[in-house]
């Protein structure tokens, strides 16, 4: 509820100066709000470098993320909680059938896994109160309005979350790396693109709080 209410509180205090979605944000300026809000230097780099990933800004470009966006992703903000009038921007956000893509799993989501100190062959039930139940801990799930989300629900952008094309039959024994490795060699096989292929999977598509 605190990221809705912090981001609410930003929109407010910039809306009295600003169009936020005429407002495109560089690095630089990026930069500078995270500092502000009293982020290390490290984590400053590492916060632009995935919100430009995320948002598909290409690297090198000055002006890519409007402000409202960029503080969407910053507090983890589903768009649909964000204001009363704002569009659906992902249609399948709060679905019982939204999935992750294979993408996301083989990238953000090991880098996820690696940052607390786990890796490919650590099994799901060491992943899920490590890195699957905080991503969505203070994000309001758009499916029953109170706090605590699926992991699902609690990411953005068509490269990383659609309506599932697959579901996996598998066990919280299973490692992560095994898991990724299978899905990725049915994407190629079937020559598919990763980016487009939605899993849905309990541990990630099931409200864990």
């Amino acid at each position: 509820a605190m990221n809705a209410v912090s981001f609410r509180t930003l929109r407010l205090n910039f809306e009295r100066h600003y169009n936020l979605d005429d407002v495109k944000l560089g690095p630089d300026i990026m930069g500078r709000v995270l500092e502000r809000l009293g982020c290390s230097e490290l984590v400053v780099a590492d916060t632009i470098s995935r919100a430009l990933a995320e948002r598909g800004v290409p690297a090198g470009e000055s002006n890519g993320i409007s402000l409202a966006d960029f503080l969407l992703w910053l507090f983890h903000v589903p768009p649909v909680l964000a204001s009363a009038d704002t569009d659906l921007e992902d249609p399948s956000l709060g679905h019982a059938f939204r999935g992750v893509s294979v993408h996301h799993l083989g990238t953000e989501f090991f880098r996820q896994v690696e940052a607390v100190g786990l890796s490919r062959d650590s099994k799901i039930y060491e992943i899920e109160p490590a890195v699957i139940r905080p991503r969505g801990e203070h994000v309001l799930c758009p499916r029953d309005g109170q706090l605590g989300a699926a992991y699902v629900d609690a990411i953005r952008g068509e490269d990383h979350a659609g309506m599932a094309s697959i579901m996996l039959s598998y066990t919280w024994g299973y490692s992560i790396g095994d898991i990724v490795d299978s899905l990725a060699a049915y994407c190629e096989k079937e020559k598919l693109d990763p980016k487009r292929v939605y899993v849905w999977m309990c541990c990630l598509c099931i409200n864990q709080h």
